[in-house]
């Protein structure tokens, strides 16, 4: 008789257990779903913040000089000079710098027009691209943004606009870049893409 009553008891508590165990198991997966999406708007803000962050050292360190060529020849290079420019919110290694997504980060003045240069995140996936080719610029004050290209998809302030190569105006517009369905997957692939801003 006691063996049953502690039988029935240990079932219960086994069933208790399971309970308590489905309860613990949901939160901890409720709380890791939150932390990863606050990790993922921290990446995003940071990434962001990367692209403003550089335009500004850049345009600052050639203040007196005539156009962007040697301060950008230093960033390219890696060179001290150029370590001294690039924040450090970037990472560094060799001669190769990585933004907050992991992908290269390539600097130019633009070729024919040294008056001008561009900054590129490559090896973004689609919602860091969609993200990022989103971010507001009409609030700016740093730099002078002149132009973006999303996977070769030219944006240009209507005052810059070339009718002739473009109808996209900026600002960016999300149905562009996201597509609208329907076979519209828009400007940002499913993978490997490419953001460049050209700044004054």
């Amino acid at each position: 008789m006691r063996m049953n009553n502690r039988s029935a008891q240990s079932g219960r508590s086994m069933v208790e257990m399971m309970g308590y165990m489905a309860v613990v198991m949901t939160v901890i997966a409720a709380v890791g779903h939150l932390i990863g999406n606050a990790y993922n708007e921290f990446k995003y803000s940071k990434a962001s913040m990367q692209v403003s962050d550089l335009a500004a050292a850049i345009v600052r360190s050639a203040t007196v000089d005539a156009d962007y060529s040697e301060v950008v020849g230093n960033v390219r290079a890696v060179n001290d000079n150029g370590k001294a420019i690039i924040p450090k919110t970037f990472r560094i290694v060799g001669t190769t710098v990585y933004h907050a997504f992991g992908g290269t980060v390539e600097v130019a003045a633009m070729t024919g027009d040294a008056s001008k240069f561009a900054i590129k995140f490559n090896r973004l996936n689609r919602k860091q691209c969609i993200e990022l080719a989103m971010k507001d610029w009409q609030r700016n004050q740093t730099v002078d943004l002149y132009e973006i290209a999303v996977n070769n998809n030219y944006w240009f302030w209507s005052a810059y606009k070339n009718l002739e190569t473009t109808d996209n105006t900026l600002p960016v517009k999300r149905s562009a870049v996201a597509g609208t369905g329907a076979g519209n997957s828009g400007q940002c692939n499913a993978s490997n893409n490419s953001i460049m801003w050209v700044f004054n």
